[in-house]
Order: C-alpha cells, then sequence, then structure tokens
C-alpha cells in the first residue's frame, strides 16, 4: 500500500487508503433514516436549544451547553459537525431500514456520550458508564426520571436495535461496548492528570476508546459468524488491524489523547516526523489485511463480514472528510487534492 501526499503547508493530509480496492458507497436509505434517526436524538433535548440548533444546520460555532459552559464548547464543537447518519449510511452501506436505523442511532449515541464524557472527570464519565451499561443490560426497564439522559438514550436504542439482531450480535455488542465505556474512563483519568502515555501504553487504551470493535458486531446483526470462524485467528488478526488502522486515520491532530503526540513524546521527533511515522504503520497495516484476506480460506459467509470490515474502513474514511469534523468544511477539497 502506498500513501499520497497532499503538497500543501499541512503535513497531516495523506491518502492512506490511496490503493484501498473498496470504493465509497452510501445506503440509498440514508435520507430517510437519518431524519427519523435525528428526530429520536433531538427528543431527548441532550443539548440546549441553541446548540440543537447548530447541530440541524452543523454549524459548530458560538453555541455551549446549559451547564458548564465554557468546558462543553470545545466537545460540543466536534459533536454537531459529525453527520452520524452520514457515518452509519457510509459505514454499512447494504443494510435495510431496521438494520440502518440500529446503526445510525447507535453511532449518534457514541457521539452523544463523547460529547458528555470529554468534558466530565473519570468519577463523573464512570457514573455515565454505569448508566449506560445498567440500561443495555435491561433495556426494558423503565430508568429513574431524574437520571441523566444517557441512561434512557441507551434503553430505547437497545430496545429497538435488539430485535434486529441476532442472539451472538446481541451478545457481542453489550460485550464490546462494556469495554469501550471502561476505556473512556481510563482516559478521563489520563486528561485530568494530563498524562502523556508512550505508543503501546496509548494504543492499549486507544484501541478500546476508538469504538471499532462494536460497530464491527453490528456487521453481525443479520447474519452471524459461527463461532468457530469469528475465533479464526486470521479473523481475529484481521479486526486487530482495522482497529489499529482506525486509530491511525482517526488520530492526527484532534486532542492531547492521540497517537501523534504519544509518537512525538516517545521518539522525540516533530510532527512530521510522528505523522511519517503514521503513515508508515498504516501502509504496513494495509498490507498485511490484504494479504490475509488474498489467503483466507472464503465461504461465503467469511467473504461477506472480510467485505463488510473492508468496506467500513473506506466508508469511515470517507466520512472523516465529508463531514465536518476535521478539516472545517473543506475535507471534499483536500480529498480531492489527494487524489
Amino acid at each position: 500500500m502506498t500513501s499520497k501526499s497532499v503538497s500543501q503547508e499541512d503535513s497531516r493530509l495523506a491518502d492512506l487508503l490511496a490503493d484501498w480496492p473498496w470504493s465509497r458507497s452510501l445506503n440509498p436509505l440514508y435520507e430517510e433514516v437519518k431524519a427519523e434517526s435525528s428526530a429520536w436524538v433531538a427528543s431527548f433535548k441532550p443539548f440546549n436549544a441553541k446548540a440543537q440548533d447548530a447541530f440541524d444546520r452543523c454549524d459548530f460555532g458560538g453555541f455551549f451547553f446549559p451547564s458548564r459552559r465554557n468546558l462543553w464548547w470545545a466537545a460540543a464543537s466536534l459533536f454537531f459537525a459529525l453527520y452520524p447518519g452520514l457515518f452509519a449510511a457510509l459505514a454499512y452501506p447494504n443494510f435495510d431500514k431496521a438494520r440502518l436505523r440500529t446503526c445510525m442511532d447507535i453511532i449518534h449515541f457514541f457521539f452523544v456520550f463523547d460529547a458528555y464524557s470529554d468534558v466530565a472527570d473519570e468519577v463523573t464519565v464512570n457514573a455515565q458508564r454505569e448508566i449506560i451499561m445498567d440500561a443495555l443490560r435491561h433495556p426494558h426497564t423503565p430508568r429513574p426520571d431524574d437520571e441523566c439522559v444517557l441512561g434512557e438514550m441507551a434503553r430505547q436504542m437497545w430496545a429497538r436495535a435488539s430485535p434486529t439482531a441476532t442472539p451472538r450480535a446481541q451478545k457481542r455488542f453489550v460485550e464490546t461496548f462494556d469495554v469501550y465505556t471502561a476505556a473512556v474512563v481510563t482516559e478521563a483519568k489520563d486528561r485530568c492528570i494530563q498524562n502523556i502515555r508512550n505508543i503501546e501504553s496509548y494504543l492499549s487504551v486507544r484501541r478500546c476508546t476508538v469504538g471499532v470493535m462494536p460497530c464491527l458486531v453490528l456487521l453481525e446483526l443479520k447474519d452471524a459468524l459461527d463461532e468457530s470462524i469469528a475465533e479464526h485467528p486470521a479473523i481475529i488478526r484481521l479486526e486487530e488491524i482495522t482497529v489499529d488502522m482506525m486509530i491511525l486515520e482517526n488520530d492526527t491532530g484532534l486532542a492531547a489523547h492521540n497517537i501523534v503526540n504519544a509518537i512525538i513524546h516517545e521518539k522525540g521527533t516533530d510532527v512530521h516526523g510522528a505523522l511519517q511515522w503514521v503513515e508508515q504503520y498504516h501502509d504496513t497495516l494495509a498490507r498485511e489485511f490484504l494479504e490475509i484476506q488474498q489467503h483466507i480460506p472464503l465461504s461465503e459467509e467469511v467473504e461477506q463480514y472480510v467485505w463488510g470490515i473492508g468496506n467500513w474502513l473506506k466508508g469511515v474514511y470517507c466520512w472523516h472528510f465529508e463531514s465536518g469534523r476535521y478539516f472545517r468544511g473543506a475535507g471534499l477539497q483536500l480529498y480531492q487534492e489527494m487524489s
């Protein structure tokens, strides 16, 4: 695999999937399901009126939450430019309406929790985590009226999603979401004490906080993998590679808790040197992914899952440029310059 760098001052920009054999594909139900899922999120009023309006217009400047105004702005400014529905429609382009709605609701919830947890301390995030996991494990039990909105959101999300999922997918989603939320607590602790980890220590946490594994479980909503296939070393390795590729694609300049700062801290290099390291490691991982894909025994079940993983990576990569999270509305232009 090779990466094509953009010849401009921002050295972050390199087409990490220049030779990736999957193409961008958008679920044709995107607009219809997005309207329903976005209305569902808005019904909880997780943000104040000004912030919700900014979300609806994807305008993430100059708003605030009703409390902790100065603290919430940074996290909220990311959330409102996310286009969570687009994420789901690109990542799961072949899903039917019910399962696409499941995915959109879950991606929305990921980012609402992200907005809440990104500005909270370890104790608060752990309390949020306990509420969320209790709601996922008991989706038909009413939540307390005075509880954080995350509890009822999680309960409704999973109560609606469960009937669209295979038993294995239901079990695996709750298990992987538990790991994810536990790691978010660790990330909050690091943030509060301004801990900068070395590369391997950072990756050990980020492999969980990046949230890839719950998303890959969603590929099994309709057709679950047989346990013998799911536990095959080649499948496990493909999932591990996908997690690390996603980290490298995602973590090139959002916050102190990212791979670039870990590399700079450990190797004593600058941003340009750190990004060269990221690019080289990403290329190594991509080549390994394609090598495994070529040699793994491909039943129809395996072929469908591996295609889903490869497409998921491509879809989320495209979303990075098409949403407003990373490039302040200039993502599509930058992507064209890399091509």
